[in-house]
C-alpha cells in the first residue's frame, strides 16, 4: 500500500459540522466509479482561489489526477461570527456507497485556522484578531 496516495473509499457524500452548524448542506452525490466527481473537484480547486484570494485557481491536480488520488475540503471560511469567538466543536460525516469502509481506512483532517495579531510600536501592546477559519 502506498501511503502517499489517497483512496475515494467509495465517497459519496460528506460533511462537517462545526458546532452543530452544517458545512455542505447539499449532498455531493459522488459516484466515482461513473466520473461523477465534479463537485468534489470544484471544492478542492477554489479553496486556493479562496483562501489565497486568486482570480484564477492552480490547482495542484487536474481532473484525471483528481479522480485517482482525491483530496476532500471543505472550505468553512465563511461563517457566523458566534462561531469565531467560541470554542469549536468539529465533526465530519461521511457517506459511502458501500456499507462501511475497508479495515485499514485511515481519515485525514487538516484544519487551518488564521489569526492575525497588531503590534502598537508607541506603547507595545500586541491585539489578537481572528481574520478568517478554514
Amino acid at each position: 500500500m502506498d501511503i502517499t496516495k489517497f483512496i475515494n473509499a467509495n465517497v459519496n457524500s460528506l460533511r462537517l459540522k462545526l458546532n452543530n452548524q452544517v458545512f455542505r448542506y447539499e449532498r455531493w452525490n459522488l459516484n466515482f466509479e461513473k466520473k461523477l466527481n465534479t463537485a468534489a473537484y470544484y471544492a478542492f480547486e477554489n479553496f486556493q482561489k479562496t483562501y489565497y484570494n486568486l482570480n484564477i485557481p492552480e490547482p495542484m491536480m487536474d481532473i484525471k489526477e483528481f479522480s485517482d488520488n482525491p483530496l476532500f475540503v471543505i472550505d468553512c471560511g465563511h461563517q457566523p461570527d458566534h462561531l469565531e469567538l467560541s470554542t469549536v466543536d468539529i465533526s465530519l460525516e461521511f457517506e459511502t456507497r458501500k456499507s462501511a469502509f475497508l479495515f485499514h481506512t485511515k481519515v485525514y483532517a487538516l484544519v487551518i485556522h488564521d489569526s492575525g495579531f497588531s503590534y502598537n510600536a508607541f506603547d507595545g501592546s500586541i491585539q489578537n484578531g481572528l481574520i478568517h477559519s478554514y
